[in-house]
């Protein structure tokens, strides 16, 4: 995300500095974006620029004060070269008055992109298979709420199927995790992350909850 330029710095007049509440009751002047050639080459500057109010409020004598780049430079006298303060009232500084602007052009940090996740299916979690006890005896657990895994920074690639196993608890919470298989240290740290946070209807034996041990396959070559 990109954001704007900040107006700052001070007015001046006859030479001496003049705050803000000092200066006339101007128009709106016209908003000053950021320059679109300095916005695709990433191009940041600050700008003072030194100008003059004319009695009917034109602007005259628009110059630069400090170096500056061209791609910023070039929009920015422009633009000012267009304002209008309006006509003078009472109280007003007399004109000509002699003023200068801080124009500073940055752009903000990009917001990190967000982490790909595992894709986990419904497919994917109806096969969760009970490997003890016998899943004859008992009501399989469902999962109410599965929480994807997410792909680690560090594969380049994508990553192969990690089979894991974990007892649902009769509170139909996850512990116990274990791995049939070795699996890298990245992709095991993300699958034990991820199911702290599952959750499932417990598995049901003579009308009761019960502790079982699961099976279940992520499969990192497919992500979101």
């Amino acid at each position: 995300m990109l954001r704007g330029f900040v107006l700052a710095g001070m007015i001046l007049g006859a030479g001496m500095a003049r705050g803000a509440e000092a200066a006339p009751k101007a128009r709106r002047p016209p908003a000053i974006h950021y320059p679109i050639n300095a916005l695709r080459k990433g191009i940041e500057g600050t700008l003072e620029v030194r100008y003059t109010v004319q009695p009917d409020g034109r602007v005259t004598d628009v110059t630069l004060l400090n170096e500056a780049p061209k791609e910023l430079a070039a929009p920015v006298i422009a633009a000012v070269g267009k304002w209008n303060a309006g006509p003078a009232e009472a109280g007003d500084p007399p004109r000509p008055e002699v003023r200068t602007q801080r124009f500073q052009f940055k752009l903000a940090e990009s917001d990190p992109p967000a982490p790909k996740r595992v894709a986990v299916t419904d497919r994917q979690l109806k096969a969760i298979k009970v490997v003890s006890p016998n899943r004859n005896e008992v009501v399989a657990p469902e999962c109410l709420h599965a929480v994807e895994p997410v792909y680690p920074a560090e594969l380049p690639r994508p990553g192969s199927k990690v089979t894991v196993e974990f007892e649902v608890n009769a509170e139909g919470a996850v512990a116990n995790v274990e791995f049939p298989r070795p699996v890298p240290e990245s992709l095991a740290a993300a699958v034990k992350t991820a199911l702290e946070g599952w959750r499932f209807r417990p598995a049901i034996q003579d009308r009761q909850p019960v502790p079982v041990r699961v099976r279940f396959v992520f499969e990192f070559n497919r992500h979101r």
